[in-house]
């Protein structure tokens, strides 16, 4: 029944490795913005400038977060700041149906830039760049209200859902001085992973650090699974097919 499920999952990899990446897709109502990749699909909010939702679509539409005072809000001495103007919205390799390599959101506070870079690729990873000409705050996404799955890393912050089996891993520069939200006072950029515990994701969102990251996080509840050593072994086969084949 088990190894059955990992052909199963295993099937349902196959599709992503072995077919072209799709054009990114930007679309605007009156209260967000939303951007469809062929893997994930963000919500941001207008007015707030913050991740509203995220989903992954790769099987079936997952909805795997969702705001909760908690998306890459901006503070100054704890009051969340609202966008003065409309956001822009910039991307790169500009085709009929979006962008072909990444898209920018844009938000202006005032004395704060705010710039959400999503790049197409498999990765579930996107980039948080936050400019500042005093000293504010960012608050940081979380998949579970349970705190006792975050994990304070050295220059990592983790949030793992048991139940979805989805990860929150984002990089930042506080060492161990991290305590719940992020101090930007000048320039900092975050990288930002979003999806499922795989193991083969994570080691491509932060291969510099993949060791180190998973020895931590093997020690949460429910992060493994007794069959993962013959899983991995045949994931970590089609990813190294996958870049062979530069497909």
């Amino acid at each position: 029944m088990v190894l059955r499920k990992v052909v199963a999952i295993l099937l349902a990899i196959l599709p992503v490795l072995l077919f072209a990446v799709e054009p990114i897709k930007v679309v605007r109502s009156e209260k967000e913005i939303v951007v469809l990749t062929r893997f994930e699909e963000y919500h941001f909010d207008l007015e707030k400038g913050i991740l509203k939702d995220f989903y992954t679509l790769v099987d079936g539409r997952r909805h795997v977060f969702t705001y909760g005072n908690d998306g890459f809000d901006v503070l100054d001495e704890g009051t969340p700041l609202t966008v003065i103007e409309e956001p822009i919205v910039t991307g790169v390799g500009k085709v009929s149906e979006g962008f072909s390599d990444e898209v920018s959101i844009v938000y202006n506070y005032g004395y704060v830039k705010k710039i959400f870079t999503i790049k197409n690729d498999e990765n579930y990873t996107f980039f948080v760049d936050i400019e500042s000409s005093k000293p504010v705050e960012v608050t940081v996404p979380r998949v579970s209200i349970d705190t006792s799955t975050d994990r304070y890393l050295e220059n990592y912050f983790a949030s793992f859902n048991p139940g979805t089996r989805t990860l929150v891993l984002l990089k930042h520069d506080e060492g161990l001085l991290f305590e719940g939200t992020l101090k930007v006072n000048g320039h900092k950029r975050f990288i930002v992973f979003i999806g499922p515990n795989k193991r083969t994701l994570i080691k491509k969102a932060f291969p510099e650090d993949y060791d180190v990251l998973i020895k931590a996080l093997v020690k949460i509840p429910g992060f493994n699974k007794w069959y993962d050593p013959v899983f991995y072994g045949l994931v970590w086969f089609f990813w190294w097919l996958k870049d062979l084949t530069k497909n």
